[in-house]
């Protein structure tokens, strides 16, 4: 029968390991080094852990976040509780983050009595292995430290520390699945590891995981990206970078108030020393030689080497290809990123391009104004500009103000009240170009349909009598609109009216009936023009929900949970912009491409006088344009100020 197991040892009376265990409490990278084995990333050896760049820069992240929630603690007051570190730890595939935040966690529990640990993990083999590196720190401990070494009395998914000096320790570590709700009953965490939560089949684990961390020291949310997904995209959006965080303080002695109190850390593949592949001299030449337009964008902002992207190659051709729920290039963006935006981008069944519509997000300046639309009165509308400088939840947004001679189209959708999270959204387009739509404002709230009416109304006067196009499937926003005598409106063909006078007013209702034939049909028009990039998308949530609307089962919807209400609101706009709205008058359609000459050039009398003809009608037909816009203007702004009288 094998001896019973040490469960308990005795520091007391033994000053050197006391002295020992001081120095190691507090130099957590050199009690990694000395004490605790990890598999090579080979996987046939055991090793010191050394940590490899990317987890030293962790490593300093957490130091400098303790360091700086130190600092405001001192400066608030004596007694005041450091705040907790919170990371969100967005990696590519086997970084090693998962290692590091392991031994963070054996070490503290090590070393502080009474702290409890948790782990949880995407699936049950996830979780295997993530309790399996803790096992080893404990199996593999050196023999030649094993006198510092509080043994442990459980190592299951379960490791629990045992006695010192005659008193239980009393800290542990838990490992358990998100599917798996026990754990958050059990005990109160001080350090939590949410390992590839992007990948949770629900949010629920984390709601519960937090719930259980209420006076938690150290959090971390750890995953590769899963598309712009319901959780830890929208966490990624409302975190910041230290240096931010820092900055805002400095300014302001207080922190960011739309902040959620996380800190961002982003390692992208090619930072990773362990992604290359040997070459010689002449391969690197070939491969500089043979570089796609994708790998000299790489070379060029990220200084990928030859030997990077001979790695990245042999990757998506083999690992990347073997997989067929996305194109093996957007895979490995999701799976291997080289910036954050990369890692969000996920094509798949995607009805719009995500690659387009992700760089919108990070290519538009700051916005004239954003806030809150609270209502109408006899001096128009009643805005509250937001106090804070970030745009991303404000109901109500201006990117331009309407400039003169320039024309604008108007989308709005009413929301069909079947869930609370539904929107009632109104897109303002610039289409002077003709081509190409520019968003210039939006509004996107808890209106009701009349509600939206009057915001659609006072945005079309606004914008220098707007062309809009209302959703009728709740036809009260239409109606409104008409109430309110907007003479610049989308009319369809009333199908319950008989007569032969097929132009009569009374035979045509405001509003696009958005029903299945016809939502496909707009939806068709939309997705054609992002792929032809004629779509400039400025509001984060709208570009979200393009990037995440999908085809599933043969139908283009939303995911479950999420809403479509910008898509269909743009989808509207777009399609009225090709279809039904008048046709913006440009110079270009004012004479034949061959006639752009300067009359002087002319080589006949009569070519002559026929390039005269030609530029006295464009004249005439560009100063007729700027008169009949003009005219527009005026009334729209005097409608404007009487709308709401």
């Amino acid at each position: 029968m094998p001896p019973k197991a040490k469960t308990s040892v005795k520091f007391e009376g033994n000053p050197k390991t006391v002295e020992e265990r001081k120095y190691y409490a507090t130099n957590r990278r050199d009690y990694y080094t000395d004490c605790l084995r990890v598999k090579d990333r080979t996987g046939r050896g055991i090793a010191p852990l050394t940590l490899y760049p990317g987890q030293m820069a962790l490593e300093r992240l957490r130091d400098e976040v303790e360091e700086f929630h130190q600092k405001i603690a001192d400066e608030i007051g004596e007694g005041v509780r450091r705040e907790p570190v919170r990371v969100q730890v967005l990696k590519a595939r086997r970084g090693g983050f998962s290692t590091d935040i392991a031994a963070q966690m054996f070490h503290y529990c090590e070393f502080n009595k009474g702290k409890n640990g948790l782990v949880v993990a995407h699936l049950k083999p996830n979780a295997n292995n993530i309790a399996q590196i803790s096992r080893r720190f404990q199996q593999q401990f050196p023999k030649e430290q094993i006198g510092i070494k509080i043994p442990l009395v459980r190592e299951s998914d379960e490791l629990e520390w045992g006695e010192v000096d005659g008193h239980p320790w009393d800290s542990r570590i838990i490992v358990a699945t998100a599917s798996s709700r026990n754990f958050a009953r059990s005990f109160d965490y001080s350090f939590v590891h949410l390992s590839e939560c992007a990948h949770y089949e629900s949010p629920d684990a984390i709601a519960a995981a937090k719930d259980a961390a209420q006076f938690a020291e150290y959090i971390y949310e750890e995953s590769t990206a899963n598309g712009m997904d319901a959780y830890f995209y929208k966490s990624w959006q409302s975190a910041m970078y230290l240096h931010e965080v820092k900055q805002y303080w400095s300014k302001n002695r207080s922190l960011p108030p739309q902040w959620n109190g996380k800190y961002k850390f982003f390692w992208a593949w090619w930072q990773d020393e362990g992604y290359h592949v040997p070459l010689t001299e002449t391969q690197k030449l070939r491969i500089l030689e043979d570089l796609s337009e994708l790998e000299k964008e790489g070379v060029q902002k990220f200084k990928w080497t030859p030997e990077q992207i001979e790695w990245r190659r042999r990757k998506i051709a083999g690992d990347c290809s073997e997989q067929s729920q996305m194109d093996p290039e957007d895979y490995f963006r999701q799976e291997y990123p080289s910036s954050p935006e990369e890692a969000f981008v996920s094509s798949g069944s995607s009805v719009f391009p995500t690659v387009t519509l992700s760089n919108m997000e990070y290519n538009h300046a700051r916005p004239r104004f954003h806030g809150a639309l609270k209502g109408f009165d006899s001096n128009g509308a009643m805005l509250q500009k937001a106090k804070t400088e970030r745009p991303d939840n404000s109901p109500f947004v201006i990117w331009e103000e309407p400039k003169a001679q320039h024309q604008y189209i108007i989308g709005a959708r009413s929301a069909e009240g079947l869930k609370h999270t539904d929107y009632s959204v109104v897109i303002v387009f610039d289409r002077t170009n003709g081509d190409f739509l520019r968003e210039v404002a939006c509004y996107r709230g808890q209106a009701t349909g009349i509600e939206l009416g009057d915001v659609c109304a006072w945005l079309g006067f606004k914008y220098h009598g707007a062309y809009i196009i209302p959703e009728a499937t709740r036809p009260a926003t239409a109606q409104r609109l008409v109430a309110k005598r907007y003479p610049y409106l989308y009319l369809r063909k009333n199908e319950e009216r008989v007569g032969n006078h097929t132009t009569a007013p009374t035979n045509f209702v405001p509003g696009f009936k958005a029903q299945r034939g016809l939502r496909e049909m707009i939806l068709d028009h939309a997705q054609d023009a992002f792929r032809r990039e004629e779509v400039m998308l400025k509001s984060k949530w709208c570009i979200r929900e393009h990037i995440i609307y999908t085809n599933i089962d043969g139908e283009r919807k939303a995911p479950v949970g999420e809403t479509d209400d910008g898509v269909i609101a743009a989808a509207l706009a777009i399609y009225a912009h090709k279809q039904t709205a008048p046709k913006v008058v440009t110079p270009e359609d004012l004479r034949e491409v061959e006639m752009f000459q300067d009359p002087a050039d002319a080589k006949t009398l009569y070519e002559r006088s026929l390039l005269e003809a030609v530029a006295k009608k464009k004249k005439r037909s560009e100063r007729m344009n700027k008169k009949r816009i003009g005219r527009r203007e005026q009334l729209s702004a005097a409608k404007l100020k009487d709308l709401f009288r």
